[in-house]
């Protein structure tokens, strides 16, 4: 299979090189190509489905069903190469993976956005545990304080009481 340059394809068929970019741009998941030094080549077998395009063009079809009936009989995704490098991706591949690319860049905003909104509210839930945190500690501090009050009151309260009183407390029998 040999790689074929636009200018070459068009003194092989006698077709316009438009309509052959227009057939390449058209139905690049059945138009093997790929660019070498910034030049574009097309895979020879690529003559064969550009003649059926014409043919069908001129039999009345339209691009859609074209497209369609090209991807059930000449399926193009991904080649190896005859002379071992990388794979050769068509037009559709490389949209697909741009495309992929895009989702998944939206995916990490999107995850970073709700990261952010999560550590927003972490950041609420800790000032309100701290507020609350200040609140019980002063609410002890007064319970503190109150419980010294009566402490300090019942102290007072059994002195008195153990003190004796009156004109009989003298007379009185201590238990």
């Amino acid at each position: 299979m040999d790689w074929l340059k636009v200018s070459e394809i068009v003194g092989q068929t006698g077709w316009g090189e438009k309509t052959v970019r227009r057939y390449i741009e058209d139905y690049p998941e059945s138009i093997l190509t790929r660019r070498f030094n910034g030049v574009l080549l097309v895979k020879e077998e690529a003559i064969v489905i550009m003649e059926q395009i014409r043919q069908l063009y001129k039999d009345g079809w339209e691009k859609d069903r074209i497209k369609k009936l090209l991807l059930e009989t000449h399926p193009v995704n991904v080649l190896p190469t005859d002379d071992r490098q990388s794979p050769v991706l068509s037009r559709q591949d490389l949209i697909d993976m741009k495309n992929l690319a895009f989702q998944q860049a939206q995916m990490i905003k999107d995850l970073s956005d709700r990261q952010e909104e999560l550590i927003h509210e972490l950041k609420e839930i800790k000032r309100e545990q701290t507020r609350s945190g200040r609140e019980i500690q002063s609410y002890l501090s007064e319970q503190r304080d109150d419980n010294q009050e009566i402490k300090q009151t019942l102290s007072r309260v059994e002195i008195y009481s153990r003190k004796r009183r009156g004109l009989f407390s003298r007379f009185r029998r201590d238990d």
